[in-house]
């Protein structure tokens, strides 16, 4: 009898453990914009259980994609994946000319994740553009608007696949100014004052207002989707790029979203990451962005990114950023 209820207590505390772990790991792990940890928390990746079968296979063929040999063997601070539509050659001339100008800046590297067209003639062009840049990364899926989800998760395919010696990976619009200069000094001071945050890290710009915005937008449209925050809005969000493979294979497992950013951090808290906003470090209005930034100087120059409603802003928010680079 005494062995029966020796088991019988353990059986019992097992179970309380395990909903105690349960309770816990729910939480999301928010940091403050100075990397401090305001929730500290297991960071082990959440392990599937056997239960768990693929529901979101990622069953997509490359159509062009750049040499494998593109991120090299040595360390880089960053790979850079572009969501941008086949059309905007423009845009994607202008983001190689400024902050993803490898010759200004030898330790990033930069490719633009898209989706086929309709049309041989677009594919095509696509395919002459490769050859001269090597930075064009085109799967199977339709290049659309509804396809934003999946063309993110390509991205960080992609990155699993080709580029994992790179830091830093950054999901990035194609009209988001980068302040590489500044985005580079980040990376050095987490390297050296916050070590602890430079994996399994998920960094950008929080705000709690558009998880109610979303949800009122699945009410409108009377879509079966289950929306949950905390999440990154989807102009720029970086992830330390032990996180990009993860991400990928989390995917798998996960039912997906029409809404990109939303379904990225619905992965992030599925592998329970460091939330690290960065709130601080944008010029997130484009209706005010220029102005934000033309104010900038030597004392007061640390922001990251700015999201632009014209390719002259752009032009313009890079040009005062890169001359305030200039200025030690």
């Amino acid at each position: 009898m005494l062995k029966k209820n020796k088991i019988f207590n353990l059986i019992i505390l097992t179970l309380f453990a395990n909903l105690i772990f349960i309770f816990f790991a729910s939480k999301p792990q928010l940091l403050a914009d100075n990397g401090t940890n305001k929730n500290s928390d297991d960071q082990k990746q959440i392990l599937l259980s056997k239960k768990d079968q693929i529901i979101n296979p990622h069953n997509y063929k490359y159509i062009v994609k750049p040499s494998n040999k593109i991120c090299g063997s040595g360390n880089l601070s960053l790979i850079a994946f572009v969501t941008t539509s086949i059309k905007k050659f423009q845009e994607r001339q202008l983001i190689r000319q400024t902050w993803a100008n490898q010759t200004l800046f030898p330790s990033i590297r930069t490719v633009f994740i898209l989706g086929k067209s309709k049309y041989y003639k677009i594919n095509n062009d696509l395919v002459k553009e490769n050859a001269i840049y090597q930075d064009i990364v085109q799967e199977d899926f339709i290049d659309s608007y509804t396809n934003l989800t999946i063309k993110t998760i390509a991205g960080f395919k992609w990155v699993s696949k080709y580029c994992s010696n790179a830091r830093y990976t950054l999901k990035i619009d194609d009209n988001v100014v980068v302040n590489t200069p500044e985005l580079l000094k980040f990376f050095d001071r987490m390297e050296k004052n916050h070590k602890q945050f430079t994996k399994h890290s998920y960094f950008g710009y929080y705000d709690p207002e558009s998880l109610a915005d979303r949800k009122k937008i699945v009410l409108s449209k009377n879509l079966k989707e289950k929306i949950q925050g905390p999440f990154h809005l989807s102009p720029a969000y970086l992830v330390s790029t032990d996180l990009s493979k993860r991400f990928y294979k989390m995917s798998f497992y996960v039912k997906p979203s029409i809404f990109e950013d939303v379904y990225v951090g619905m992965l992030a808290q599925k592998l329970r990451t460091n939330f690290i906003m960065l709130n601080k470090r944008y010029f997130h209005n484009w209706d005010n962005s220029l102005q934000q930034a033309m104010k900038l100087t030597k004392k007061n120059k640390r922001y990251y990114f700015a999201l632009c409603k014209s390719t002259q802003d752009f032009k313009a928010i890079w040009n005062k950023f890169e001359s305030l680079s200039l200025l030690n």
